[in-house]
């Protein structure tokens, strides 16, 4: 937290200069709005290291113990875990330009997050195991990343009307 004093004096001194919609926050809250939103940074991050590693292990280390069918589930999971992972740091970047509420971008970061675990979770572990069930699960991912996507875009139609 320490480290984010700098980063608030910054924005302390646009805020005298500039009419930015975060400036009506206490510096309490301008704290935890960075600090939370570099946590997400963060996580983006290691989502995109991560399906990086396992893209990599299932190209690798999975050639010979993985059938087409199989294959093709997990790089379908990879595919959609990077797509996602990806998509966290553009909604963090839209939020730091303050395009988008911030109670909006952290519910589309969760959806989006929701829907990495649920969805390519759900599909490394069918690739994997070959456990048929585990299917049942990966609409559910599919539903949130649709939902993420649809909140993005009812925020960005929300804030681009001009407020009266």
């Amino acid at each position: 937290m320490e480290n984010l004093r700098p980063a608030v004096k910054t924005a302390d001194i646009a805020c005298r200069s500039t009419a930015v919609s975060l400036c009506s926050l206490p510096k309490q809250g301008l704290v935890y709005f960075m600090e939370s939103l570099h946590r997400w940074y963060a996580a983006g991050s290691g989502a995109l290291a991560l399906a990086v590693a396992l893209g990599a292990f299932g190209a690798h280390g999975l050639r010979e113990r993985l059938e087409a069918y199989g294959a093709s589930i997990y790089e379908k999971a990879v595919f959609y875990h990077f797509v996602h992972g990806l998509g966290m740091l553009l909604v963090c970047l839209i939020a730091s330009a303050q395009v988008v509420s911030v109670p909006g971008a952290k519910r589309i970061l969760l959806l989006l997050l929701a829907g990495l675990v649920l969805f390519s979770g759900s599909l490394y572990l069918l690739a994997l195991t070959r456990i048929r069930w585990l299917g049942a699960i990966t609409p559910f991912g599919g539903t949130a990343f649709i939902a993420a996507w649809l909140l993005l875009m009812y925020e960005l139609l929300r804030y681009s009307t001009p407020q009266q």
